[in-house]
């Protein structure tokens, strides 16, 4: 099972005064997500992450899939668990694999976190 975790948007945007608040990848990561810099970033605001979903699928890829196609939505909504509201997966995004790796969904695919990773 590999479960996503993100940032709510509550927690960085403040609809009332239209102000950011908090940690927000989109705003303070560069455009990859997995340079050094950014992992470092990722790592000290994990706290602001929480699990969205469970996937019961293979791989870092079908969990993009399954969050991101229009096709074979049956399919893919018989294989996702909503925790909380989300998003669907995108780069800022973390995944944790069965193994207990974390992984950032970059603009490239994907870089694991060895600091969060067991």
């Amino acid at each position: 099972m590999f479960t996503v975790y993100q940032v709510p948007f509550e927690s960085y945007f403040n609809e009332r005064t239209q102000e950011f608040i908090g940690f927000c990848p989109r705003r303070e990561l560069s455009i990859n997500y997995d340079s050094p810099e950014d992992v470092k970033k990722i790592v000290e605001n994990f706290k602001s992450f929480v699990p969205v979903a469970n996937f019961e699928v293979d791989d870092l890829d079908a969990v993009f899939e399954a969050s991101n196609s229009p096709c074979n939505r049956d399919y893919y909504e018989s294989v996702t668990y909503r925790l909380e509201p989300m998003e669907s997966v995108s780069c800022g995004n973390l995944i944790k694999d069965p193994s207990g790796d974390f992984y950032v969904v970059s603009s490239n695919g994907f870089c694991k976190i060895e600091e969060l990773s067991q």
